[in-house]
């Protein structure tokens, strides 16, 4: 078992998170079907050396990013100046979410997730009842919400709600047997996770039950994202062929179209609108890649490659013409003019 657990928490440094994780619906607003063709990507200052696991904003300006040494970071001007808040918790971070200016929680390893009512100056551990690996977490309310990853006993998959913000937590049994890296809601009772060796699993009743969607790959995925309640993409791929896969469906995951990319896997992927899209990956020598699409996924070209210091993990839009990519390393890119 400890063989598989090293390839586990390997594979997981190039996890990317929930469909809250992007902005959507972007006005366009400009050249290029929403995106300004003079904007590019420039290299941020996080900081720290860490590698970064997940980027979110609540606003044009503040934001936040974690990382797998338990790095917690904000910022107030666009990502200019990025400061450290202090939780001790020294637990890998693998998500953070929030579902209002003030309230935001971030998901970790041993079962870890912790909440804030402040936007962001303090946080506080939940018990959630679990020392599943918990690699991802989406609330489709103020109340109701979810987080999946897996268990190292049994190394199976996990799902976790809860119904009062995250005061208590029940287990989900019987889901997978699969490890679980994204999980998304298009709506208060359908949802989407997915994970190793091509899993992909819906529920129609608010997460009580989970019915297993057969797709033709062995691929990992690591991320999934829905525009609207039937166009959803599962994007992931396996690094031993050094091939990056993403999925498309617009029958609400009936079926799924697999769309290969030329490179290493892809970790995350975000829509500004139906048909403006940014997915992030690494090419052969480890450095980040940038992937855009501007006729909903059908083709990708790259949009910044060579971007040195380490791959890329998580991806996140305010705006058209106002994105951030972060990675290993503590490596992190702003998309702008």
């Amino acid at each position: 078992m400890n063989m598989k657990k090293n390839l586990l928490l390997g594979f997981l440094v190039v996890l990317a998170f929930s469909f809250y994780g992007c902005a959507k619906d972007i006005t366009d607003e400009n050249t290029d079907n929403g995106t300004d063709a003079t904007a590019k990507w420039a290299s941020l200052n996080s900081g720290i050396h860490s590698d970064l696991t997940s980027i979110y904003f609540i606003n044009a300006t503040s934001g936040f990013a974690v990382s797998d040494a338990g790095d917690i970071l904000k910022t107030t001007d666009g990502g200019k100046v990025w400061t450290g808040i202090s939780v001790n918790t020294g637990v890998w971070y693998t998500n953070v979410h929030f579902t209002s200016a003030t309230t935001g929680y971030i998901s970790g390893f041993n079962g870890i997730i912790l909440k804030t009512v402040d936007g962001g100056t303090s946080w506080t551990t939940l018990s959630t009842g679990t020392l599943a690996h918990l690699n991802s977490v989406c609330f489709t309310d103020s109340l109701n919400g979810y987080a999946v990853g897996g268990n190292l006993m049994d190394e199976g998959g996990a799902i976790i709600k809860t119904t009062d913000g995250g005061k208590s937590w029940t287990s989900i049994s019987n889901t997978t047997t699969s490890w679980l890296y994204s999980v998304t809601f298009t709506d208060p009772v359908n949802g989407y996770a997915v994970g190793q060796k091509g899993t992909i699993i819906k529920t129609t009743d608010a997460g009580l039950s989970w019915t297993p969607i057969t797709v033709d790959t062995l691929d990992n995925f690591v991320s999934v994202r829905f525009i609207d309640k039937n166009t959803g993409y599962a994007v992931g791929g396996r690094s031993t062929n050094d091939v990056g896969v993403i999925l498309k469906t617009v029958n609400a995951g009936a079926t799924w179209i697999s769309i290969y990319t030329r490179t290493r896997v892809v970790t995350s992927i975000c829509f500004l609108n139906s048909t403006v899209g940014y997915a992030t990956s690494y090419d052969a020598a480890l450095n980040g890649t940038i992937l855009k699409t501007i006729d909903g996924g059908t083709t990708w070209k790259t949009d910044a490659t060579d971007l040195k210091g380490g791959y890329l993990s998580s991806l996140y839009f305010t705006g058209a013409n106002n994105g951030y990519a972060v990675g290993s390393g503590g490596v992190m890119f702003k998309y702008g003019e």
